[in-house]
């Protein structure tokens, strides 16, 4: 499963930058494709946080 996230944050991440090059940092798309890639990181990120919080409370929001 990391492979393929990480594959999807590489190709969500480009098309990202292509995005704010062709269309500017503020155009809907590039927008979309930021907070696409804000979600897959925080996935990605989520067994590392689970694992420091041992022994703590964790709460997951969606």
């Amino acid at each position: 499963m990391t492979e393929s996230l990480l594959k999807q944050v590489e190709i969500t991440r480009e098309a990202m930058i292509q995005s704010a090059i062709e269309n500017g940092f503020s155009n809907s798309k590039t927008i979309q494709l930021s907070k696409k890639l804000d979600q897959l990181l925080n996935i990605y990120q989520l067994p590392k946080k689970l694992k420091h919080s041992k022994g703590k409370s964790v709460v997951l929001k969606n």
